[in-house]
């Protein structure tokens, strides 16, 4: 009997939440429609960026809401491919320019190739640049660095902001659904980034304080310079059978 009343539950929840998507993206296509209007009618430079901005995060917030949708029925599919990772973090960049703007942004990716979803990954980089950037709003200096290292037959991307940071006592949370430590957003986006990296075997983890300190005390000149002055480091960890030999 309680099995079959929380399966009832859960259609009910599932039924629920289609409905709330759909009305959810119903507001969003009127809003990006009339900040699009507004944008072509402008002759305010700023008010012009302002409405551009707006239809920078609809368009985010629709692709966070499709690509959860899939994520929660088992429809997410996305062709393999053969990429370099920082053609991918290019168009990441590209994607977020506006956003990035005033920030500075560094990147140190060799001429890695992966074969895997392109699409997935570039909605990861997609998602965790914008959270960094998000990050420094309110901070004088702004950075953001990605690099990589290769060990024990695996390959870690770190994606780091010289942010506010994140306390000790909410980063269990941080990965999980609805769960945000700012006035705004859906508290979805990295929740959607650990889903989308287990779809090829892969893993994140954001760096403690702890580690962060044994990271910048080892003997590593390379770690310990991309290290200087990050507040938050995120650690994406891909297996080594999506590497291209």
């Amino acid at each position: 009997m309680r099995g079959e009343k929380r399966l009832e539950e859960l259609v009910e929840l599932s039924l629920l939440t289609s409905s709330i998507m759909h009305d959810i993206r119903g507001y969003l296509s009127a809003i990006k429609g009339h900040a699009e209007i507004g944008a072509h009618i402008t002759s305010d430079s700023r008010a012009k960026d302002k409405f551009l901005k707006i239809v920078d995060l609809i368009n985010q917030m629709s692709d966070m809401i499709e690509t959860f949708g899939k994520l929660y029925k088992g429809e997410l599919e996305f062709e393999q491919e053969e990429f370099f990772i920082s053609d991918s973090i290019e168009f990441a960049r590209k994607l977020l320019m506006r956003k990035l703007s005033g920030i500075d942004f560094e990147v140190k990716i060799p001429e890695i190739k992966l074969r895997c979803k392109r699409k997935l990954m570039d909605q990861v980089f997609i998602n965790l640049i914008s959270n960094a950037a998000d990050a420094l709003e309110n901070s004088e200096k702004k950075i953001i660095r990605i690099w990589c290292e290769k060990k024990n037959n695996k390959l870690s991307i770190f994606i780091a902001d010289s942010g506010c940071g994140i306390p000790e006592n909410i980063r269990r949370k941080i990965f999980s659904p609805f769960f945000t430590t700012k006035g705004k957003g859906t508290g979805m986006g990295l929740y959607i980034v650990k889903k989308l990296l287990s779809e090829i075997g892969g893993k994140i983890r954001l760096i403690n304080n702890k580690t962060l300190s044994k990271y910048k005390m080892r003997n590593d000149n390379i770690m310990y310079e991309q290290l200087k002055d990050m507040k938050t480091v995120f650690e994406i960890i891909l297996p080594n059978e999506i590497l291209v030999r």
